[in-house]
């Protein structure tokens, strides 16, 4: 959920200039296909979403057999331990770089990305069972 948001923000508010209101933000949802946009990005077969659960759990298997470590942005402080952990780095070994303000880059210009919200209704969209 925060990545659909983060990801709404930055393409469509900040960089095509659309207006971030409820409607535009679902259209996005629904036409990127986010619910199963991870499936498809770390899939190492053909994903093809609407398979049924028990294709949605075979595609899982094969990710997690498929890779040996995989990080969640949303937890880069956590994904970063668990990597020292695993690997037996030391912490000079590990370049942390956050960025204090949140930029995009696109065709050489540099943009201030929005600030993501919700709305209320946008909140409600976001607990119902599928995305959770």
């Amino acid at each position: 959920t925060e990545r659909a948001i983060r990801d709404f923000f930055h393409h469509m508010v900040t960089l095509r200039k659309y207006e971030p209101s409820d409607t535009e933000f679902q259209a996005y949802l629904e036409e990127r296909g986010y619910r199963n946009r991870n499936l498809q990005e770390l899939a190492l077969q053909e994903y093809i979403p609407g398979g049924g659960e028990s294709n949605d759990v075979k595609v899982v298997n094969s990710i997690l057999q498929g890779y040996d470590f995989i990080g969640i942005s949303e937890r880069r402080d956590e994904t970063l331990v668990v990597m020292k952990l695993l690997w037996g780095l030391k912490t000079s070994q590990i370049l942390y770089v956050q960025n204090p303000t949140p930029f995009a880059f696109e065709d050489d210009r540099c943009f201030l990305i929005a600030r993501p919200f919700l709305s209320p209704d946008m909140g409600d969209f976001f607990s119902k069972p599928e995305w959770q």
